[in-house]
């Protein structure tokens, strides 16, 4: 068995005037070796075009992997100038495999059709040794086809789809421009420890593994491998978050003479181990899939997710390399991944849903340099949404009928449950809040038909104004379902029930029974909804308050205001939905708090004092605005959309 080794690549022989060129030859950026993936698997997807458009070129985004093969999508890309990896699902492997006219006819309909207009980069005839990048577009065989939970029945298929694919592009004269990959997953090289040195590959993969570094090696083609630091770190108890995030160890991993400060680098070298042991060690690699998940598990949130990204590009950036490959970094690394996609397989946890940057309709939802440098990401504009209805339950029928529990799994196994999961951002609803969040995504994944809102008639079915598109931060096709989220927190809900895992379609989520109190409490929830629509339906009033200097409210619009503050969880996400920021809403709940204390649910307050008045409240508000002065001058109200 090779021992593994550090690894140092000498320079190949360039000609005299090449070097010369390269000399005056623009230098590709620092983030040149990132791209995106790009699934599809979403229930509502945004257009095709509208990502190329909207987020794509906007955000300087310099490769996308698709995850399959999507004329939409390369439709779209065409004259993009972005370059393209292409995806053939675990579905084709056999088709692919047996026939060589089914991988000639892919390889038509798929590359040649699309190369006028796509960027298929020619491969450089030397390596990054000189910096100047290394450009290859790729054809990715199989998704992760080696995972211990596919057994065997896919790796008797994967070599020769890949080597069917290969003769085709020879064929079609394409063999210079693409290659063939397979993307493997890090459970493809077993480690019994966290030390890199320790690794090989797995013992039922030596024949097919063997089969397929050959078929790599003979072709220059790299080893794509698929991290997944976010299943690692829940596997591996022993190792900190720090460790995952880049951040500074006081005790990195030691391996012999190596150090490892991080994840990333650990993983990579384990690779490097292993390749080396089964005598392919020069062999570059790939990254095809790094990213952490925002929501459906602890520590899973947009926060931990952007320091992981932000240090993994940083880190890149520097291309320093790893203990086995110094000044050798990946010579890709596609963050995973652009959009949720709530049709993802939850198989490994329901987090597999919120890897996206973006969410499914194209917002933000954290910063990270994918191409645009230190900019804020710019958002998809002109996104088309159902109205803010939704589904919930009624709290005048008998729930107490066992059908509501077998609703609850049906509702949650077509739709998405992932944010109720522990740790999840909808975690903390209850009971009658679990229920009522499955039923409205039932209802959304449903385009909003009125047979998606029946439940054994359980729910009632309500609409309020559309928020602002702005505030849209779910996962389902309107803003409807992470509102019902917030306002069902906001109403104070929330019990600690300790949900009992289950299987089945419900994703370990089972609604167990309610508490004896909290029938009668759940209707605080329409309150503070009541409440935020009397705040909205007083913006004019707000306004004049916040930019032209009058110091009244009416005494509806800060009954409204206190209620929410005295009353309602999470006053500040809740007056953010109808687009309030927290300075705002500081100032409005400043000055009516000066005024009368909060009056019983449906009398009304007298008004607060004016400023002529020379009363508590105009002295509130004078410090107010003095602190927040800067928004007097703004052109616009503070309501968004």
């Amino acid at each position: 068995m090779l021992p593994c080794r550090r690894h140092l690549r000498p320079p190949p022989f360039v000609p005299a005037l090449l070097l010369m060129l390269l000399a005056v030859a623009p230098m590709p950026s620092p983030a040149a070796a990132v791209g995106v993936t790009w699934g599809f698997a979403s229930s509502h997807p945004l257009p095709a075009a509208q990502v190329v458009q909207g987020l794509l070129l906007p955000n300087s985004i310099p490769r996308i992997r698709l995850a399959a093969a999507s004329s939409d999508a390369l439709s779209a890309l065409a004259g993009s100038g972005v370059a393209v990896t292409v995806g053939v699902p675990d579905a084709l492997l056999r088709p692919l495999a047996t026939s060589r006219k089914a991988a000639a006819a892919w390889v038509h309909d798929n590359i040649t059709r699309y190369t006028s207009g796509v960027r298929f980069e020619y491969v450089l005839p030397f390596k990054q040794d000189f910096s100047i990048g290394h450009f290859i577009s790729y054809i990715a065989v199989g998704e992760e086809p080696f995972l211990l939970s596919h057994g065997q029945h896919l790796q008797s298929f994967v070599v020769p789809a890949a080597e069917n694919i290969q003769r085709a592009l020879i064929d079609a004269k394409l063999s210079s421009k693409l290659k063939v990959v397979v993307p493997c997953s890090a459970e493809t090289y077993q480690n019994a420890s966290t030390l890199p040195s320790q690794a090989s590959f797995r013992s039922d993969l030596n024949g097919t593994m063997v089969e397929l570094l050959s078929f790599l090696a003979n072709n220059s083609s790299p080893f794509m491998v698929e991290l997944n630091p976010f299943l690692s770190f829940q596997q591996n108890k022993n190792l900190s978050l720090d460790y995952y995030l880049f951040q500074l160890m006081t005790h990195p991993v030691k391996d012999g003479q190596n150090k490892y400060d991080n994840y990333f680098d650990a993983s990579i070298d384990a690779l490097v181990c292993a390749l080396t042991r089964a005598g392919f060690g020069d062999m570059d690699i790939i990254v095809g899939r790094a990213g952490w998940p925002t929501d459906g598990a602890v520590n899973a949130t947009p926060a931990v997710a952007q320091s992981f990204m932000t240090g993994l590009v940083n880190h890149l950036d520097k291309k320093s390399g790893t203990p086995l490959r110094p000044k050798m970094p990946p010579i890709k690394t596609y963050l995973f991944s652009l959009l949720d996609e709530d049709q993802c397989s939850t198989a490994s946890g329901g987090c597999e849903r919120h890897y996206g940057i973006f969410t499914f309709d194209g917002q933000a939802k954290y910063h990270v340099n994918i191409g645009q440098g230190p900019k804020a990401l710019k958002n998809a504009l002109d996104v088309e949404y159902l109205p803010s209805k939704w589904c919930v339950v009624d709290n005048n029928k008998d729930l107490s009928n066992s059908s509501i529990s077998s609703s609850f799994a049906a509702a949650c196994s077509s739709g998405d449950c992932t944010a109720l999961l522990p740790g999840g951002s909808c975690s903390g609803l209850g009971w009658l809040g679990n229920v009522s969040y499955a039923f409205n995504n039932y209802y959304q994944q449903h385009d909003q038909s009125e047979e998606s809102c029946n439940f054994s008639g359980l729910v009632t079915s309500s609409s309020a104004p559309r928020p602002p598109s702005t505030m849209v931060a779910g996962f389902l096709p309107s803003a409807a379902t992470m509102l019902l989220c917030l306002a069902l927190l906001a109403a104070g809900v929330a019990v600690a029930d300790e949900l009992a895992p289950a299987p089945g379609p419900a994703a370990g989520i089972v609604p167990a029974p309610p508490p004896a109190d909290e029938l009668d409490r759940e209707g605080s929830s329409q309150h503070c909804w009541e409440a935020l629509m009397e705040i909205k339906s007083c913006t004019g009033e707000i306004i004049m308050f916040l930019l032209e200097g009058e110091a009244y409210l009416g005494g509806g619009c800060c009954r409204a205001v206190r209620l929410i503050e005295q009353r309602c969880w999470a006053a500040d996400a809740m007056l953010s939905v109808i687009g309030f920021t927290p300075q705002e809403g500081d100032m409005l709940k400043g000055y009516c708090d000066a005024g009368q204390p909060l009056q019983q649910h449906g009398s009304e307050p007298p008004p607060p004092s004016s400023a002529a008045d020379g009363g508590d409240a105009a002295s509130a508000r004078e410090m107010m605005m003095s602190a927040f002065g800067s928004l007097a001058g703004r052109k616009h109200g503070p309501v968004r959309g």
